[in-house]
């Protein structure tokens, strides 16, 4: 109890949101996202044949980071001995395993995201050499010193005039 300016004491105000656990099935709890569902998921279970069934089915959903964290713990600590230790092992290896992957992909991503900017930028590098070597060329410089200032060679500087070319004519 709380006690109010004058000293005298007063209830705190709150709200509770009852749930009846029993209206919800255990595929809806299973696919629900968040730790709040799998705690009532695990208050659902009546024997340890069924732990295992659900925790089996929990670990292959594609969990949130706050939802593995929640089902090691169980299975670390409240379930250790229902289950034993090699299918607690297995569990905790699987959600592990999920969150290896999960990383892995990240790193691909990442690898692709850094492939695509490096070719971006020699993209850009070779357009950028053409338009000089395109305002070279319409101030009559002659192709050695376009070659020795680009530092490209006669086949690619070729190449780049066939390319002014066409594209002064479309």
């Amino acid at each position: 109890m709380q006690k109010d300016y004058y000293g005298t004491e007063k209830m705190l105000n709150c709200k509770y949101l009852l749930v009846d656990i029993n209206k919800q099935t255990k595929e809806e709890l299973i696919k629900e996202r968040s730790s709040i569902a799998k705690a009532m998921l695990m208050e659902k279970v009546q024997n340890k044949e069924e732990l295992l069934e659900v925790l089996e089915e929990v670990v292959k959903e594609d969990l949130t980071k706050e939802e593995k964290e929640f089902i090691t713990d169980i299975i670390t600590n409240i379930a250790k001995e229902e289950i034993g230790k090699e299918k607690r092992k297995e569990l905790e290896e699987k959600i592990i395993g999920k969150r290896e992957e999960s990383n892995m992909v990240m790193e691909n991503l990442r690898r692709i995201i850094r492939e695509d900017r490096e070719e971006a930028r020699q993209e850009g590098r070779k357009e950028a050499i053409k338009q000089v070597i395109e305002q070279m060329l319409r101030n009559k410089m002659k192709n050695d010193v376009i070659k020795k200032i680009t530092n490209i060679d006669d086949k690619e500087l070729k190449i780049i005039k066939k390319e002014i070319e066409n594209e002064n004519f479309i």
